[in-house]
């Protein structure tokens, strides 16, 4: 068998499941030769079929910082001598906040943010559910149950964007720069660390501005904002009336035109002052600041 797919490489490119074999390290150390003879494209890792604690801790606090320890993963393929191997991790569990279990982790911004940069860290990939079946097992989704989209859904366009750029990663911002124009993601940081749906936090005012004094300018800038009320289907429908009635394509598909961040478009003199976004709890901008009067 194994050879017969070594000749199919040649035309194919292949993958290989290897959960449940991280769940048995031993039988893994015993394949491994048989594995990097086949010289599998990717290696995926389905969330759903590892076993605890392997992944997850038994912690009250189960987002950002105690959701996955990614680096046991990383040892035992080190161990195994597959640790250059492209990674895909799929089936990244969808956790609920502590204080609110009617809101979770896809329906964040700034954790999701905080989340695929953390996991990009250990993984080639992350795989996302297209729509949710809680009870087969908790995952984030682009679409809920129902078919209505999530804040992920709302976002993913961005994210798939900004994981394919150079970035330049701080603690709460993240900055790329393409041809006609640079994109600065600003998310709220105090949500990470309350792992709270609490809304009693002021705006956080943050300041985006050039380090040179020869390129500040006038610049066209596009701000997007996605929070608890701006590309959220649970500020327009609530998820119990969601649940109750049953959902036309026809009226899902209008649904999803509306699903949305907020859009502002302005001119910003850098040469006076930074340009200054009142950021909400729980929110991450989108801002677009581009090079020159062709817009695309």
């Amino acid at each position: 068998m194994i050879l017969k797919i070594q000749h199919k490489t040649n035309r194919f490119t292949f993958g290989l499941e290897i959960s449940k074999l991280l769940n048995e390290p031993v039988l893994f150390k015993t394949l491994e030769s048989q594995i990097k003879r086949i010289n599998f494209e990717f290696l995926y890792i389905d969330n759903a079929k590892l076993k605890m604690p392997y992944l997850i801790e038994q912690n009250d606090r189960l987002l950002v910082k105690n959701i996955l320890r990614y680096q046991n993963i990383r040892e035992i393929l080190k161990q195994i001598d597959l640790e250059e191997q492209k990674i895909i991790f799929l089936n990244f569990e969808n956790h609920n906040f502590i204080d609110n279990m009617n809101n979770d982790l896809n329906n964040s911004a700034p954790l999701l943010m905080e989340t695929i940069i953390k996991t990009a860290c250990y993984f080639n990939g992350i795989g996302f559910n297209f729509k949710q079946h809680p009870r087969l097992f908790n995952a984030l989704h682009l679409f809920d149950e129902n078919g209505f989209k999530s804040i992920l859904g709302t976002m993913i366009d961005q994210i798939i964007i900004m994981t394919n750029q150079p970035k330049y990663v701080k603690d709460n911002y993240i900055i790329t720069e393409e041809k006609d124009y640079y994109t600065v993601f600003v998310y709220d940081w105090r949500v990470s660390e309350s792992e709270s749906i609490d809304m009693n936090y002021d705006r956080a005012d943050v300041y985006i501005d050039f380090k040179e004094d020869q390129v500040k300018g006038t610049y066209l800038v596009k701000i997007q904002k996605i929070d608890d009320y701006h590309g959220n289907i649970n500020n327009v429908i609530s998820r119990d009336i969601r649940d109750k009635y049953e959902w036309s394509n026809t009226f899902l598909k209008r649904m999803d035109q509306l699903m949305h961040p907020s859009y502002k478009i302005r001119e910003h003199n850098f040469k006076n002052e930074p340009l200054k976004i009142k950021l909400n709890y729980n929110s991450l901008y989108i801002i677009k600041v581009f090079k020159n009067k062709k817009i695309k």
